[in-house]
């Protein structure tokens, strides 16, 4: 007995989102990382956003690490 069915079309398709990216890139050591703020510019907490294989230069990517820097 299998608790998982098929993959349905939402396991498959894509969001696209839209907007400009409002974080920068930076160095830490020698790696290129993409750096999102929330609008107060806190750096209290931190969240370590992980990327697909298209890593932070895709837009979709850096829009969604903004949006969890926008909501704290």
């Amino acid at each position: 007995m299998s608790i998982a069915g098929p993959p349905s079309t939402c396991c498959i398709t894509g969001v696209r989102h839209s907007g400009e990216p409002s974080g920068s890139i930076k160095q830490i050591g020698q790696i290129e990382t993409y750096f999102a703020y929330p609008e107060n510019n806190s750096t209290d907490k931190a969240i370590l956003f992980l990327t697909d294989a298209f890593g932070h230069v895709f837009q979709n990517n850096k829009l969604v690490a903004d949006d969890f820097a926008k909501n704290g």
